[in-house]
């Protein structure tokens, strides 16, 4: 564990297309979990944009978890990055 301080992660997985694996997603998601045991916290929330280009911004999942930062409810934001 990093710090003693609690931590309230948010997970974030997306990807593009069907062509990719319907489970692509929620992969990208379970990867992150050495590092919220590395960082000692808590997951408040998992989203997921299965399907939707990075370049939209208006993707459901991603707008989710903008409002939990804005509302002070996430610390960490931990997403798989390729």
């Amino acid at each position: 564990m990093l710090t003693s301080l609690p931590r309230r992660i948010a997970l974030y997985g997306r990807h593009s297309t069907a062509m990719q694996a319907a489970s692509s997603s929620a992969d990208q998601v379970a990867s992150c979990a050495p590092l919220v045991g590395y960082l000692g916290g808590t997951v408040m929330a998992t989203w997921l944009d299965p399907e939707l280009s990075g370049y939209r911004r208006d993707r459901p999942g991603l707008q989710q978890l903008l409002r939990a930062v804005e509302a002070g409810d996430i610390d960490i934001i931990a997403c798989e990055g390729t």
